[in-house]
């Protein structure tokens, strides 16, 4: 795997609009037809981007080698772009081996795949394992941590339709969740809550519950109600609620989604679930105990997005800019190089995106530092970034510490980052 794709199976009638007298596509004006056609992310193999019988010809777009169906997912141009950036490398590797694609995919693959995530590609369910990146062997510490906190929201989404929240969980035990709701009927009512464990942040198929939970919620008013759940549960993971259906209760959410949660919602009709798709959103809720899922050790993880867990650093948005992340390496190591990825919210689609956006969520300003075995010396600052990816390369340093320090971001209250690799290239 290469690359990844995550558009619903889109197969278009054969002909277009010249073709009259034949059906529209699937899913065209009717919502019922998601089952057939509703995907989650799914991985592009290399094996499709190259030819069975040219020995020195590759493809990436509309023209890989598909099935009509799989066409229908991987035609659409974000991921043809993914796809293009995995031809083009795997071409440089090709050149440099002086190998056939084949060939690189039968002794290479797992340098192809490993210089991809170095270039900031992802791959699901594949880890930076890059050997030479100093940041996989060394401790990590921070000035501060976020809880995990959702909300403030003012929109109410009526509950016609059953709904999910992802979140992640940090700590061993949930004991309570209360949820932020208005009812606009004339009498009191019933709410149960499922809680599932789930895989990753797009993985709404589980029906085992941990445990369910029934709360009231009373007329004509917003209120938080409260679910009991005393459940010990695994940390570091990943979790669902479900909250069944009930017409005239509205739950309030938010558009500032918390990194690492999903919402999703299922029709009456409908078996698969379907993801909020545009600007992301989750509920107003509260989780007890409170959770820090986006501690300093994130980053050193080996992924660099929101996946099976946050795999991110997150400051406390309660305590002023600057924050930083400190590395401390086993020894002294010499390094000419350091690799940033910071937040530009993943959770929005591109359509949600004007034109020279600055995500809040970026940093804006910071510098990075280096021990000299007294005293912490400045080797870069950058002002007015709105990038996520940095590449920073200087003369060769003698170092067991590194530090980013982060001085403003364009709006947000936390410090982010994904992913720090230190290299001597």
């Amino acid at each position: 795997r290469v690359a990844y794709a995550g558009w619903f199976l889109d197969v278009h009638t054969m002909g277009g609009i010249l073709a009259k007298n034949k059906p529209p596509e699937e899913f065209c004006g009717d919502q019922n037809k998601w089952d057939r056609v509703g995907l989650t992310p799914h991985n592009v193999p290399f094996r499709c981007l190259y030819s069975k019988n040219i020995n020195n010809l590759m493809f990436a777009g509309r023209n890989i080698s598909t099935t009509h169906i799989g066409m229908g997912s991987t035609r659409v141009m974000l991921t043809c772009a993914v796809m293009g950036e995995a031809v083009g490398t795997a071409s440089a590797l090709c050149l440099k081996y002086k190998m056939t694609p084949r060939k690189l995919y039968e002794t290479k693959i797992s340098e192809l795949q490993q210089l991809l995530l170095k270039n900031d590609c992802f791959i699901i369910n594949l880890k930076n394992e890059d050997e030479k990146d100093l940041v996989l062997r060394a401790d990590v510490s921070t000035s501060s941590t976020s809880p995990l906190v959702f909300g403030p929201g003012r929109y109410l989404w009526e509950l016609k339709d059953d709904i999910a929240q992802i979140f992640p969980v940090s700590e061993n035990r949930i004991n309570h969740i209360k949820i932020l709701v208005k009812s606009k009927l004339n009498k009191k009512v019933n709410l149960k809550l499922h809680l599932r464990k789930v895989n990753n942040i797009w993985d709404f198929k589980s029906k085992d519950d941990i445990t369910s939970a029934t709360t009231v919620v009373y007329p004509n008013k917003l209120q938080w109600i409260k679910f009991k759940l005393n459940s010990f549960v695994p940390p570091n993971a990943l979790y669902l609620i479900i909250i069944e259906r009930q017409k005239g209760i509205f739950l309030r959410y938010s558009c500032n989604v918390p990194n690492g949660a999903q919402f999703g919602y299922k029709p009456k009709t409908l078996k698969k679930w379907r993801l909020h798709f545009g600007r992301g959103i989750s509920l107003v809720m509260k989780i007890s105990p409170i959770n820090f899922p986006y501690e300093a050790k994130n980053i050193t993880n080996g992924v660099s997005r929101a996946e099976s867990w946050t795999n991110i650093w997150v400051s406390d948005p309660a305590k002023k800019l600057p924050q930083y992340i400190e590395l401390k390496f086993l020894k002294e190591q010499r390094f000419n190089t350091v690799y940033l990825s910071f937040d530009t919210n993943l959770n929005l689609s591109y359509r949600s995106i004007p034109p020279l956006y600055k995500h809040p969520e970026c940093v804006k300003d910071y510098e990075i530092l280096v021990f000299n075995g007294k005293t912490w010396k400045k080797i870069v600052k950058i002002k007015g970034n709105y990038f996520r990816r940095r590449i920073h390369r200087f003369n060769t340093i003698l170092s067991s510490k590194l530090r980013v320090n982060v001085l403003a971001t364009n709006g947000d209250k936390s410090a982010r980052i994904y992913e720090i690799r230190v290299y001597n290239e």
